[in-house]
């Protein structure tokens, strides 16, 4: 689906103006909108208005206003507007209107920070409904925009364009199906021991009263009563938009709080760090490395085994922005080397790199453990800020203030480092 209606709200022009900039030169196509204090408080009443019509079962009438943006972009600090933030902004358009794919800037801070325990805090302790959270420089990353990137590229980020066109998706495979098990929908019925507690809380009921066994939750009552769904006393105006709010809120579950972990489901270059022998080739090159990082898992068969990891493949795309697998069915699969016969397998002498999204060579990389995810996996690698990284990665003449070089980004927290 492509981004052509955005809008970019922020209380200070100048900047609302930079963010614009940095759209088009993505999306040339891109029409972009900015507003005043005097308008952006419009905004906020219709919004406040639905909200409060939905509480009385009132049906919504299309309003152009706030239902026509494919992206809306929001700064988390929007004082000179109004007392609300951007989390505010956020849920009332999820949840009151029909727009597409929402990223909050700056909701961490402004400093262009890369998050060592690989998923934005406020997802945890603001329930944030934005759909990406990043910090304000990044907006202008190459790689937010098109598969074809070099340098700083956190892997948990998507591709805008690509998530969008895959929540439209989502919902629209949802809409029949917001009566069924949450877990049950996206094939994790089987491995609930294993799910993480960030992962329990998300979709359990905010009020003891509502409390039931989780794997009988479903969609519409995860939308409706989850911790990561509706705030109390709200409501959903009709089926579209439970499916709507269920496909952001479910691929945020799944892309930011459960497969960090990489213990549950897992992608493929992280299941290739542990399982090399998966690749056809038996010393595969850091070439073919990198196009499993790059590449749809349709036109990887002449570098992976997709026969022997294809069956424990987890199907709820668009709801991922890329392919994973359950690790709990691979861990045991006698028809992988590495769990057959461990003592006969060979250390790649590569690692893959968090923030680069692509896999160095392990004397360029920096190992680091997350401390804030429950995982089996805590070690992680990213890139060092080193004049050799810059001259791998093609960066040696890129001016060090562009979003993909390195040289600006604080790894945070540090400690991570030295565990």
């Amino acid at each position: 689906m492509p981004v052509t209606n955005v809008l970019v709200l922020d209380d200070e022009p100048e900047v609302a103006g930079r963010w614009s900039e940095a759209v088009r030169k993505a999306i040339p196509a891109a029409e972009c909108r900015s507003v005043s204090a005097e308008l952006f408080n419009d905004l906020v009443q219709r919004l406040d208005a639905r909200r409060a019509a939905t509480r009385d079962q009132e049906p919504w009438r299309h309003d152009s206003e706030i239902d026509d943006y494919d992206l809306i972009i929001v700064d988390y600090d929007l004082l000179r507007f109004s007392a609300a933030d951007g989390h505010r902004l956020c849920y009332l358009f999820r949840c009151f209107s029909r727009s597409g794919f929402l990223v909050l800037l700056n909701a961490e801070g402004a400093q262009n920070t890369f998050n060592l325990n690989l998923s934005p805090a406020s997802y945890y302790f603001s329930n944030s409904f934005a759909d990406l959270l990043i910090p304000g420089q990044q907006l202008s990353n190459p790689g937010l925009w098109a598969s074809e990137f070099a340098g700083y590229r956190p892997w948990y980020w998507p591709i805008i364009p690509d998530a969008l066109a895959a929540s439209q998706e989502a919902a629209k495979r949802l809409l029949p199906h917001l009566d069924d098990p949450v877990l049950t929908y996206l094939g994790l019925d089987g491995v609930i021991d294993r799910l993480p507690l960030a992962v329990v809380n998300f979709l359990s009921p905010a009020t003891h009263a509502e409390a039931g066994r989780i794997e009988e939750l479903s969609i519409r009552q995860f939308v409706a009563n989850g911790r990561g769904g509706l705030a109390p006393k709200d409501k959903t105006a009709d089926d579209q938009s439970v499916a709507q709010i269920a496909s952001s809120r479910l691929t945020t579950l799944l892309n930011q709080i459960l497969l960090p972990s990489q213990d549950v489901i897992t992608d493929l270059p992280h299941i290739i760090s542990r399982y090399v022998s998966i690749m056809k080739a038996s010393q595969p090159t850091i070439d073919a490395l990198n196009q499993v990082c790059s590449r749809g898992t349709d036109d990887l068969d002449e570098i992976v085994k997709l026969e022997i990891v294809g069956p424990h493949r987890l199907h709820i795309e668009p709801l991922t922005w890329r392919p994973v697998w359950l690790w709990p069915r691979l861990r045991v699969d006698a028809n992988i080397l590495e769990v057959k016969a461990p003592w006969e397998t060979k250390e790649l002498p590569f690692v893959f790199c968090e923030d680069l999204s692509q896999f160095l060579p392990v004397e360029l990389a920096r190992d680091f453990v997350v401390t804030d995810l429950e995982t089996e996996f805590p070690r992680r690698y990213v890139a060092q800020q080193s004049e050799a990284v810059y001259v791998e990665l093609g960066l040696k003449n890129v001016d060090a203030t562009e979003p993909q070089h390195l040289g600006s980004v604080l790894y945070e927290p540090s400690k991570n480092f030295a565990l």
